[in-house]
């Protein structure tokens, strides 16, 4: 069975905690994270075994994701699923008030 190709936009605590839901999802495989902070990107790249990118825009046509996590804060999330449509990507995000939308 093909596994479904996650990555992540912003590497901070709520990214964390996106990466430890999506490790308990046997058919998921956890693939790339996006950073606009090169050196957090690689150091959470390095911690979840992923690619590390600093443009969403890169990050979607390299690794070529199924699904894309935002946790970002809801101003930088809008352009990010901008992104997502134009790709063909899905995405999932955070509502200001918390849960996913």
């Amino acid at each position: 069975m093909k596994k479904t190709r996650v990555a992540l936009v912003g590497c901070g605590k709520v990214g964390g905690l996106h990466c430890k839901a999506v490790a308990q999802i046997p058919e998921a495989e956890f693939i790339a994270v996006c950073d606009a902070d090169s050196s957090r990107a690689s150091k959470f790249a390095i911690e979840h075994k992923a690619q590390a990118f600093t443009t969403v825009e890169e990050m979607i046509l390299k690794a070529k994701p199924d699904v894309l996590l935002i946790a970002t804060p809801p101003p930088f999330a809008s352009p990010t699923n901008c992104c997502c449509f134009k790709c063909r990507c899905s995405c999932a995000c955070r509502k200001a008030h918390g849960g996913i939308h």
